[in-house]
């Protein structure tokens, strides 16, 4: 199997490794989740980082692959294919040096139309990226698999071929059955137990009990191990206790904050978008709705801005 992108390999890895690296540089604490109560099923976003130019971007459906809604970073260009590549050298002085704008246009979080989402979260580097010798993706894998894949067990088909590629950070995926997987750097896959599974910066697979340490895993894990039903506002309360208000002058002085939080309702293929920590103005969406108008990107801010605020 190729590409739907036919991108280079070797420029996609560095994007995704710049980019988890830009937020692992800024101190930054993203939170990923999948919740269950056997009725519904919802997903949550915390993005968070320096830059306030936030973006979603519209890629409809062809003929071989699914439609897919994507959030990043960028000032409302529609990149071809989804993805915008980048130079693949690191700038003089490394990842610290990186600017903003290297990070536009690449996926951070992105939903299908078949109700499969996934979200990223940095975390410390592994030594070997594909230990297990598997097949290396010419592509960034997590837009192959929400392309081409309707639920996390077709994922974990692709991913039994291919390396995830990354040599730092994971990414959660869920589907609208409840079913939901982490995927860590050095292809290590940690399967769903129970009614919710959570990501934030550290490896479960390192460190087991890390949630113990970590407030925003501890938050999210006790919220939703004891509730016997779950709903919008639970998923956006808990996105809400675990982002950071953006300050004025972020972006001049690299003060990381939550650049927006989305709730992912699995069951009905609907998103709740809060920009900037603003939890009063969410950007409500319908997926299948959206895609059908085309491909096209949106500033996060310019639909904030013609929203009125709710009653």
């Amino acid at each position: 199997m190729t590409s739907t992108l036919g991108a280079s390999t070797r420029r996609l890895a560095i994007l995704a490794v710049w980019t988890l690296g830009l937020l692992a540089a800024s101190a930054t604490a993203c939170t990923v989740f999948l919740a269950t109560d056997g009725k519904l099923v919802l997903g949550g976003d915390s993005e968070d980082w320096i830059d306030p130019n936030t973006q979603v971007w519209f890629i409809p459906a062809t003929d071989k692959t699914f439609g897919v809604v994507y959030f990043g970073f960028g000032k409302g260009e529609y990149p071809e294919g989804g993805i915008t590549l980048h130079k693949a050298e690191l700038p003089p002085g490394g990842i610290l040096n990186m600017q903003p704008s290297d990070a536009h246009g690449f996926p951070q979080a992105g939903i299908n139309d078949r109700g499969l989402f996934f979200g990223g979260a940095a975390t410390n580097s592994v030594k070997h990226v594909n230990p297990n010798g598997k097949e290396a993706f010419d592509g960034f894998i997590a837009d192959h698999i929400l392309r081409t894949c309707a639920t996390v067990k077709e994922a974990r088909v692709v991913l039994e071929r291919y390396s995830v590629g990354l040599p730092q950070g994971q990414l959660l995926f869920g589907d609208r059955t409840g079913d939901s997987m982490i995927v860590e750097a050095g292809d290590v896959i940690i399967p769903k137990k129970g009614n919710h599974q959570v990501i934030t910066n550290f490896k479960l697979s390192q460190m087991p009990n890390g949630g113990d340490k970590c407030a925003r895993f501890k938050k999210v894990d006790t919220m939703f191990a004891a509730a016997p039903s779950i709903s919008i506002d639970m998923v956006r309360d808990a996105l809400q206790a675990v982002g950071l208000k953006p300050s004025p002058d972020g972006l001049e002085k690299r003060l990381p904050g939550t650049q927006y939080s989305i709730v992912f309702d699995l069951t009905h293929l609907e998103l709740h978008v809060y920009r900037c920590f603003d939890f009063e103005r969410p950007i409500r969406m319908d997926v299948r709705k959206e895609l059908s108008r085309g491909a096209r990107a949106i500033r996060l801010a310019e639909i904030v801005e013609s929203a009125p605020a709710n009653p």
